[in-house]
């Protein structure tokens, strides 16, 4: 991380000032997060673009030509991110604190719900502050010399901004007086999503006491700073990892100096704030568990959360959707607006959030659609396109081959087309029991509302038979991701996506598992199963690979197998599986049920 001097005295003097003005809420103390409104308008990411929030806002008729507050009682809600890439985030905020006491003399509210940018900006981490945004806060004239533009010295507006962003600063300030969390009718709104932690606590105590914590924070900062501890431009958690490779080591050691007695105190709760839950992924402003994770993982955390905050749905920000398009989940209990609003860096699209008598529309300003509600979110989606979409394209699509060589386990990589939309596909050459097999892997993921098998249909391709499996355009298995070293975050609050594939695998008992038949997107690292030529063997016994995996199956998952029964699968599966096959499938869920740990 590149870090900047900045001017000592005058920083010096601002730290001094901050010991005074920096106020920690008391432990327990509530804060009221909690609103009624009978229309609210709420936007996702804005990174800087101000233009196009500007845009979105007059056309929902929230501003006149001029920004100036035109919704009446409606209550605004930015869910955060109005920070960095772009670089008109000073203007966003400008616009943000005009507003908020224009709404209130109308009777109306403009709620900023911090996101985790916010909170980077608040602690140090400059990471996505881009040159544009430091400029915005240079003096009138002020511009980097060539040889600056590529130094390390710091671009013009660098101190003014650092300054603008204390606790003391203008927009430092500001910020810390917005909510983490925000409740408004039955609708909670937050940033990244509703982590386990969600349901410890009330919405009013989060805040209270991630506010609390966040202030403390920034004032040990400045003590550890006026003691030369730490640097006054560098990240929080850098600072952090620092001070405690200091405060663990040997007093002999040469290499790393003690902290002084009287500040080891300091030191040590400065360190423990930084890495707590509330500022970490496992935290409202970071979590993306509800906008990612599988919903047979996922489902119990959102619901634990929703009932103990009392809400019907939550929206967030944070996780940019696939098609920049406001997307739910969770037959609607998630909403998720970040539709990538800075178009020059996201290729995205600004959008409005509208929710009115419980009823929730989407508006898109760039194309003036109204939409009645924000599109569903499939368990599987490739190039746009849900199961159902692709299974006619699968079926009947044109294929040709594609420009890539052919895969280590003998797959084909080909185009699939149909009238205008064009998928990646894989062909795999096999015989008429291979080719059931995976059919009916598929078919039975369907039947269990899975999500988790990739599509695929039987084709024929050369003059050979087989199978074709639509795959993203991004697509690397797991022997690749491992090459890389490279791969996904477990963002779920509970479990993973290796444990679904796990009670797949056992169910249907699946001998061809490999690395090269685990795939995920590159983009958004989400993950399909492939490969299940060899699967739906005989007898109660689960594949070898499994001996030692983790025996655990997801409540969601055990609940949806136990609702299994003979004429289910034979109405499904009864072309692709013979009888002994399925009812052996059903003494391998009998086994499951009866042998697993059971958890959700």
């Amino acid at each position: 991380m590149t870090t900047f001097s900045s001017r000592p005295l005058l920083r010096g003097i601002i730290l001094l000032a901050m010991l005074w003005v920096v106020t920690p809420l008391t432990a327990g103390e509530s804060s009221d997060v909690r609103f009624q409104a009978s229309r609210i308008i709420a936007f996702g990411d804005v990174h800087g673009a101000f233009d196009q929030l500007f845009r979105l806002l007059r056309d929902l008729d929230v501003v006149d030509d001029s920004g100036s507050w035109t919704a009446g009682s409606t209550h605004l809600v930015s869910l955060g991110d109005l920070l960095d890439r772009g670089a008109d985030s000073k203007k966003v905020m400008d616009l943000l604190m005009k507003l908020q006491p224009e709404a209130l003399a109308a009777g109306g509210q403009v709620h900023v719900v911090l996101g985790n940018h916010e909170l980077m900006n608040l602690t140090g981490d400059l990471r996505y502050v881009s040159r544009g945004e430091y400029a915005a806060f240079a003096e009138p004239g002020a511009a980097a010399t060539d040889a600056e533009a590529g130094s390390d010295q710091p671009p013009p507006g660098f101190d003014a901004h650092r300054e603008a962003f204390l606790p003391n600063g203008v927009y430092g300030q500001w910020l810390l007086q917005q909510p983490s969390v925000l409740v408004v009718n039955d609708t909670a709104f937050v940033h990244g999503g509703l982590p386990p932690l969600a349901a410890t606590v009330s919405p009013a105590d989060l805040e209270a006491t991630f506010k609390a914590r966040l202030n403390e924070l920034l004032q040990l900062r400045v003590v550890l700073e006026q003691a030369a501890l730490i640097s006054p431009n560098a990240d929080v958690n850098d600072s952090a990892k620092e001070l405690r490779a200091r405060l663990d080591a040997e007093p002999s050691s040469a290499s790393l100096e003690p902290i002084p007695p009287e500040l080891v105190a300091d030191t040590e709760r400065f360190v423990a704030l930084a890495s707590d839950d509330l500022f970490s992924y496992a935290g409202v402003l970071w979590y993306r568990g509800t906008a990612r994770c599988h919903h047979l993982l996922e489902t119990p955390v959102l619901a634990d959360a929703l009932s103990r905050w009392q809400v019907s749905r939550v929206v967030m920000g944070h996780t940019p959707t696939p098609d920049h398009r406001i997307r739910q989940r969770f037959d609607g209990q998630a909403i998720l607006a970040d539709t990538g609003m800075l178009t020059e860096y996201y290729r995205g699209q600004p959008a409005g959030l509208i929710i009115a008598d419980s009823s929730a529309r989407v508006f898109y300003p760039d194309t003036g659609e109204l939409a009645d509600r924000p599109d569903p979110m499939p368990a599987i989606e490739i190039s746009g396109l849900d199961a159902a979409a692709l299974g006619p394209l699968l079926a009947s699509g044109v294929m040709a081959p594609a420009a890539e060589a052919p895969r280590a386990d003998g797959g084909l990589p080909v185009s699939v087309a149909m009238g205008d939309t064009t998928v990646r596909g894989l062909f795999q050459r096999g015989g008429k029991r291979d080719i059931n097999n995976q059919l009916a892997a598929y078919q039975l993921d369907r039947l269990l509302n899975l999500g988790l098998v990739a599509p695929v249909a039987a084709r024929e391709y050369e003059g050979k038979r087989g199978t074709l499996t639509a795959v993203w355009t991004q697509t690397i298995d797991e022997a690749e991701r491992m090459a890389l070293g490279q791969g996904p975050s477990n963002w779920c609050g509970r479990g993973n996506l290796f444990n679904l594939m796990y009670v797949l695998d056992a169910l249907i008992q699946n001998e061809s598992r490999q690395p090269t038949t685990m795939l995920y997107n590159r983009g958004t690292w989400q993950f399909m199963s492939a490969g299940h030529a060899r699967a739906f063997g005989r007898g109660k016994g689960f594949p070898a690979y499994l001996q030692n995996a983790p025996a655990v199956l997801p409540l969601a998952f055990a609940e949806a197998l136990r609702k299994l029964d003979e004429p289910q699968l034979e109405e499904t599966l009864g072309d692709l599986l013979s009888r002994n096959q399925r009812r052996d499938l059903l003494k391998r869920r009998d086994e499951l049920l009866k042998t697993w740990k059971i958890e959700g």
